[in-house]
């Protein structure tokens, strides 16, 4: 069969066939200045391709044709083909302008960036000078004047050099130049006359010379100044000034930037120049004037902004700020990339340039501009064979252009997109065949004859291109009839077309018998069709005899086969065709006609094997029994070899016959479908099944460590690979992605205007059933100075160290600087003088005072990209401090009286009075009818608050210990004052009207008082005197006590309270208080209080303990009534076990219940058992030894009280 027939074929062709490599610019045209006339030119172009790619230039959008005369093309060979593309003499007027060159070969077409010529020129054909005519100024000496010079920069290249000139007499016009005094802007070419002299007045006009071509023009408009003189000859004193030509300047990267500053007034003013951050760039060079000042070879690290400040007489009178910027061209991270795709899938090509200003983004496929202008992507759809094509991302802004390119290989089988159209030609005319074929990679034709590949000779001549093949055949003879194959070929599968060609003439027999079987049971077809004309007539034999009509029932006959019915073993022999017209017999040769039986497979591949990479020892099974003749295994349809070895001797596939296909290791690319073909020369039967090879995830490439501008958009790659294909994610900094971002299909995460939030680790990881893989990669953001969580306002306080707080960001990190009022504050690690000093980025003052600290500071942070301040105002703030408390210290009572409170601090504190006993705020902080309280704030010659707290009418309960409490936002602080009431004395605890005690006793009398002052206690009995021999004492607290009390102590007793003193200034009345004491001869307790509460407490006592004791009974007798019906447990048998342990059953005995009756007599505190009394509940009498038996009950009871568990209480019945 021909699948078997042409393996060696196949293996061959695929393994010639190769992939096209992507079309890449190694080398780009670069721009050219022509710096002299005349001058020479040369742009250089290579590209790389497996196939070499025709080269064609263009300036602007028109083919560009060297002419081999003044503009030339060299080739020059290598690995890479350089052409060189030299322009000699170079002139403005037909040279100048954008050269790229275009390269195609089959993967596509690209085309290089644009590089511009430019050559000196300069433009005389109109006015370029914009001046209003006849301008006039006038000014006064030593004043500074501003003369424009307005003009075209087109008019030349390179930039003018601007010159101005005075008329001197008779319309002559001498040049002037720069002086102390005189400048001229390197910028604008405005004139400043720093110090107007009296000699400056007269009429000027500018003009601008190239200093290439050496050509000059020269303004038409005039300008008059006047310059007014007193004929002194002094100048006048001015202010100074600075005239600024450009305020904001953009610069590319390494180029020269140029800042100006002029100064003009009286005295002459000196520039000084500074950068935002404290330090000029090591390569900036300031002109001699000072007015200039240039940085050569531009940088990101020197954008910032400029001031240049003008001083005069050595004092700082003016400044001015210049923003420098930085143009940055389009950069790529990957500008080249092959990419490759299946067909009918989508495929997202990212365009990831970086520039600044952002690039405007342009796409091409194969030079031909897309419709999506300015997208960071380009989307292909279900791609098909026309998606094949080299794609361009061209990014452009002011600085410049750059692109990346993209070769897109969409892979797919080949495939024959020519209609097969049989041909019929005379002999020895010729005849041509064409076979048209595409697929990816590209596929390789080959033509085939009869199963043989069709050599070339004298007659038969090949010509192929790209996707194409064709045979031509000269005198064609009747050899030639027959069927022609075309066969296209890739690695993804191929195609074939059948071409017949009939030749006119004696018969030919173009599809000649073939040796043929069959199955048993089935039709067996021997095909043999002759071309001729006239139409020939087809004659079988079998076995040298002739078929006729009388074989029909076993053999059909047609013009193009031989059939055999139901054929079997016996069937078979050998046959020959024969075709007969007018001009001619020919017959085939004899072919043998076999008859067998289907082949069978026993045990076949599973349709699902997965294994993982690396694996030993697989076998994929085909066991086959009989009828078999051909053995092939098929990967996706490609023909096995029967053994592939590894790379040495050892046989990593081999095809076991009839057994199945063996893998020593299992690799990655043995993926795959794979099938199994049993054949025998009549039939054939197939198993197919698909081979999953586990492939542990793995990440070849990720984006390098990289630094983006803030608000840019940027690309992370992450490329992997693994089997399955496994699924990607991506975290920032450990945690999944929480802004919206695109994660396209090839991995490549897209984060559009970058923030510094944005800045961080990513990682990416990639997951299938064999496990994960995860790459990390680092993304700084480049971005500007921010300041953060910093207060409006701080109050320090006085004394305490402080920290001003300044919480900065951006990348890189920025420089902070402190003011303080718009004075920078000079300070590091250590205190200055003024006590300052850092901490980081925040402040600290070490010991704040109001006078030194108080003011407006700013915090300043700048970085390459920016800066930002913020102010914060600071007031120190004193602890409040009570500096004076009066009033009240000795007054009497029913008095108006104030206490006054006098505080300092800043702010002025917050003053309240308080209790000392409780710390709180006395109610009344308004007026009420007990006090009233005034508050006033003073501010000569120190500011501080009074607060007063005025008593209407003092009373003795208002002596106590008062606290003048000062608050404010600096802290707290109280200070006691203690107010003290004279009163009247008063007696709290009098003695009782009267007292009976008995002879012999003790009493005690109370007499308490109180007072301011403190009140002094005296007695006064019925005797002159109180009771002698020390019978009667009277207590700290005023009472009197008397002791063994006899009849000659009964009477009236006085107690006088007294607390006058001879320094009060005042007279209180003595008081007193009578008390009559009888003494009497009954029983009573020895001793008398008369105190209330020591008498309430004896009670409550007493009561305590009576209560204590019932609890006490009740609860003994409970617990013996429950020990008496305790059951009772008698052993009433016992046996021993094998561990000889005794073992006991129990019987229930229930003991008879025996009541009686205790009654409790009365008459005495304590109860008492009355044997007459006590009946049995079963009403007999008591046994004669009762009493005896009673007693020892009794002892026996008194013994349980003390040990409840006695078992002497569960025998109590029987003792009774």
């Amino acid at each position: 069969m021909a699948a078997y027939r042409y393996v060696a074929l196949i293996e061959t062709l695929i393994a010639l066939s190769l992939s096209e490599s992507g079309l890449f610019f190694t080398i780009e045209p670069a721009p050219v200045e022509i710096t002299r006339t005349g001058g020479t030119a040369s742009f250089a172009c290579a590209v790389s391709g497996i196939t070499a790619p025709e080269i064609e230039w263009y300036k602007g959008s028109n083919r560009f044709i060297p002419d081999r005369g003044r503009v030339t093309e060299t080739v020059v060979e290598g690995p890479t083909t350089h052409h060189i593309l030299t322009i000699h003499g170079v002139r403005h007027s037909t040279d100048v302008g954008e050269y790229s060159c275009k390269a195609e070969n089959m993967m596509g077409t690209i085309q290089s960036r644009k590089a511009k010529l430019t050559a000196p020129y300069f433009l005389k054909d109109r006015d370029y000078f914009t001046i209003n005519p006849e301008l006039t100024y006038q000014t006064k000496p030593g004043k500074g004047v501003i003369i424009p010079c307005q003009f075209d920069n087109s008019a030349s290249w390179p930039e003018a050099e601007i010159f101005w000139r005075k008329l001197i007499e008779d319309e002559r016009f001498d040049n002037i130049w720069e002086t102390e005094s005189r400048f001229i802007s390197k910028l604008n070419g405005t004139m400043v006359i720093a110090q107007a002299k009296a000699e400056d007045s007269g009429t000027y006009r500018c003009g601008f010379r190239n200093t290439v071509l050496g050509t000059i023009s020269e303004s038409s408009v005039k300008t008059r100044l006047t310059v007014d003189s007193d004929g002194t000859g002094s100048m006048g004193e001015y202010e100074a000034d600075i005239y600024v030509p450009r305020q904001t300047i953009s610069v590319v990267r390494r180029q020269m930037a140029k800042l100006e500053c002029i100064p003009y007034g009286y005295p002459p003013p000196t520039i000084e120049w500074s950068k935002e951050d404290g330090e000029l760039p090591t390569r900036a060079q300031v002109s001699a004037n000072t007015a200039l000042l240039t940085i050569p070879n531009f940088d990101v690290n020197d954008v910032g902004r400029y001031t240049c400040t003008a001083y005069q007489r050595n004092e700082k009178v003016r400044q001015r700020v210049i923003q420098l910027n930085i143009l940055e061209p389009p950069e790529f991270i990957q500008p080249n990339q092959e990419l490759t795709v299946m067909e009918d899938e989508d495929l997202t090509i990212p365009c990831d340039c970086s520039g600044s200003p952002e690039p405007k983004i342009t796409w091409y496929k194969n030079t031909v501009q897309q419709d999506n202008d300015n997208q960071d992507s380009l989307t292909l759809t279900t791609v098909s064979a026309s998606d094949n094509a080299m794609y361009q991302c061209v990014c452009e802004n002011d600085a410049g252009n750059a692109q990346a390119t993209f070769a897109v290989q969409v892979k797919g089988p080949a495939k024959i997109i020519t209609e097969a159209r049989h041909k019929t030609v005379g002999r020895g005319t010729s005849v041509t065949l064409t076979c048209e074929a595409q697929g990816s990679p590209t596929p390789s034709i080959v033509w085939l004859k009869d199963g043989q590949r069709l050599r070339s000779d004298l007659r038969i001549q090949h010509y192929e291109n790209l996707y194409e093949s064709r045979i031509s055949i000269s005198d064609v003879s009747k050899e030639d009839n027959g069927v022609y194959e075309c066969k296209a070929i890739n690695e993804n599968g191929d195609d074939s077309i059948y071409i017949s060609i009939r030749v006119y003439g004696e018969p030919f027999i173009n599809v000649k018998p073939k040796d043929t079987v069959g199955i048993t049971g089935s039709d067996i077809i021997v095909t043999c069709q002759a071309t001729a004309e006239p139409k020939p007539e087809i004659t079988w034999y079998r076995n040298e005899r002739q078929i006729t009509a009388d074989d029909a029932d076993k053999y059909e006959v047609t013009d193009e086969y031989l059939k055999i019915k139901n054929g079997h073993a016996v069937d078979g022999g050998s046959f020959m065709c024969q075709a007969r017209n007018s001009e001619g017999t020919e017959s085939s040769k004899p072919v043998q006609v076999t008859v067998y039986n289907v082949p069978t497979i026993s045990h076949s591949l599973p349709a699902q094997t997965n294994v993982t990479a690396g694996k030993k020892g697989l076998l994929l099974p085909c066991a086959i029994t009989k009828d078999f003749a051909s053995y092939q295994w098929y990967r996706r349809g490609i023909p096995l070899l029967k053994v592939y070895f590894d790379g040495g001797t050892q046989a990593r596939i081999e095809t076991k016959k009839g057994i199945g296909l063996y893998f020593q290791t299992v690799l990655p690319e043995d993926q795959g479908e794979y099938s199994c073909n049993v054949s025998n020369p009549a039939a054939e039967a197939n198993v197919s099944g698909y081979l999953y090879v586990d492939v542990m995830p793995s990440i070849p490439f990720i984006s390098p460590n990289t630094e983006v501008r803030e608000y840019s958009t940027f690309w992370l790659h992450c490329q992997y690979q693994g089997e399955p294909k496994p699924t990607l994610s991506w975290t920032h900094n450990n945690t999944p992605l929480i802004r919206s971002n695109t994660v396209y299909p090839n991995g490549t995460l897209k984060i559009t205007s970058a923030t510094r939030f944005d800045a961080g680790v990513y990682q990416c990881t990639v997951s299938n059933r064999q496990g994960s893989r995860s790459k990390d990669v680092i993304v700084m953001v480049r971005s500007s100075a921010r300041i953060e969580n910093i207060p409006s306002l701080q109050y320090p306080i006085t004394g305490e160290r402080s920290t001003l707080i300044c919480e900065v960001s951006g990348f890189p990190f920025p420089v902070v600087e402190w003011w303080k009022n718009g004075i920078r504050i000079q300070s590091n690690s250590n205190f200055n003088t003024d006590g300052y000093s850092r901490d980081g980025s925040n402040l600290i003052i070490q010991n704040p005072d109001s006078a030194r600290h108080d003011g407006l500071y700013t915090c300043k942070a700048t970085n390459d990209y920016g800066s930002e301040s913020h102010v914060t105002q600071v007031s120190v703030y004193d602890l409040p401090k009570v500096t004076r408390v009066s009033g009240c210290d000795s007054v009497t009572a029913d008095m108006e009286c104030t206490i006054v409170c006098e505080a300092r601090g800043n702010p002025l504190p917050t003053l309240s009075w308080r209790y000392k006993d409780r710390n709180e705020t006395i109610v009344a902080q308004t007026d009420n009818d007990k006090y009233y309280v005034t508050s006033q704030d003073v501010t000569l010659p120190v500011p501080y608050r009074e607060l007063s707290l005025t008593f209407r009418s003092i009373t003795g309960a208002d002596s106590r210990t008062y606290f003048c409490h000062a608050e404010n936002p600096a802290g707290k602080t109280s200070t006691a004052h203690q107010v003290k009431v004279s009163y009247q004395a008063v007696i709290d605890s009098p003695p009782l009207p009267t007292y009976e005690v008995p002879i012999g006793a003790t009493l005690t009398i109370t007499c308490k008082a109180r007072g301011e002052p403190v009140p002094q206690i005296r007695w006064k009995g019925p005797r002159p005197s109180l009771p002698p021999n020390g019978r009667s004492t009277v207590d700290e607290d005023g009472s009197l006590v008397l002791m063994n009390i006899q009849n000659t102590d009964e009477g009236d007793y006085t107690c006088f309270a007294d607390n006058n003193k001879a320094s009060n200034s005042f007279t209180f009345d003595v008081v007193s208080r009578t008390t009559t004491v009888k003494v009497t001869s009954k029983d009573a307790p020895l001793t008398v209080i008369d105190n209330p509460i020591e008498t309430w407490l004896i009670v409550v006592i007493v009561i305590c303990v009576f209560v204590v004791c019932i609890v006490v009974f009740v609860s003994v007798k409970m617990i013996r009534d429950r020990s008496r019906e305790r059951r009772s447990y008698k052993p009433t048998q016992m046996t021993k076990t094998s561990s000889e342990e005794a073992n006991y059953q129990y019987e229930t005995v229930t003991p008879k219940p025996v009541m009686f009756q205790v009654p409790i007599d009365t008459s005495n505190s304590l109860p008492m058992y009355n044997l007459r009394t006590l009946n049995w509940a079963d009403g007999k009498h008591p046994p004669n030894n009762f009493q005896s038996q009673f007693d020892d009950v009794d002892r026996q009871l008194q013994g349980l009280l003390k040990d409840l568990d006695n078992p002497k209480l569960d025998n109590l019945e029987s003792d009774i």
